[in-house]
């Protein structure tokens, strides 16, 4: 992730969504991917989500390209605005989010690929804190589902899904949902935060060195404060 500007955002306690992954030869926390790319591959999961309808008879006929194209402007122009700001950057390579464009695109997904059995993964995949990650999901994601479609849904779903795919290489891109995980701001701001590659691509949060980190800030801040007295 890109430093943030204004890091007062977010607060030390804070839940945040990452993607561990192991896209640059060892596990990490990054995420890039090229904007333009994206929304230009949007059509295309659109248009093979209605002609597999088509063939299999769900759908009782085509799409032509006009009405495509008018169901990926309806999205784009009403996805989270951190996310439009990001994908409508006129930026040629792949791209780091900043935090809050991350979380932003984190957010949507897990709203949308946890609804179903979100009991189920965040029990066993996610928050070791299970009140913690429940209060933040039902506050944080579920209401990124209003005023969606199911149709919808399942559009940017599959988008996301490819698109995370193709960026993240995780060894079984089908099961991306058990990939997501949670950790704290404080603790990934002060790099405390690492990735294990070998259980699944857990995030462990290294709290005794976190704590040492804010201890010696304490100590620093009252050593400028005496300074300042005399």
């Amino acid at each position: 992730m890109e430093s943030e500007e204004k890091p007062e955002k977010f607060q030390e306690n804070d839940v945040l969504l990452v993607y561990p992954c192991n896209s640059r030869g060892s596990p990490n926390l990054d995420l890039s991917v090229n904007p333009a790319d994206m929304i230009r591959r949007l059509p295309r999961y659109i248009r093979d989500i209605l002609e597999y309808r088509f063939l299999k008879g769900i759908s009782k006929s085509d799409y032509t390209e006009d009405e495509i194209d008018s169901l990926v402007d309806s999205i784009l122009t009403r996805l989270p605005a951190e996310l439009t700001e990001f994908l409508n950057q006129d930026y040629p390579d792949e791209k780091l989010f900043s935090p809050l464009e991350y979380q932003a695109l984190a957010r949507l997904h897990c709203a949308i690929i946890l609804f179903e059995d979100f009991k189920y993964e965040f029990r066993n995949s996610m928050a070791k804190d299970c009140a913690e990650f429940n209060d933040f999901f039902i506050k944080k994601c579920l209401p990124l589902r209003d005023g969606w479609s199911e149709d919808e849904l399942e559009f940017i779903e599959s988008w996301l899904n490819g698109e995370l795919e193709m960026s993240q290489s995780h060894p079984d891109p089908s099961e991306i949902k058990h990939y997501v995980k949670t950790c704290h701001y404080g603790v990934l701001k002060a790099g405390c935060v690492s990735v294990c590659g070998k259980c699944n691509y857990t995030v462990i949060e290294n709290r005794e060195a976190y704590k040492r980190i804010k201890n010696l800030e304490n100590q620093l801040a009252k050593c400028r404060n005496t300074a300042n007295e005399d």
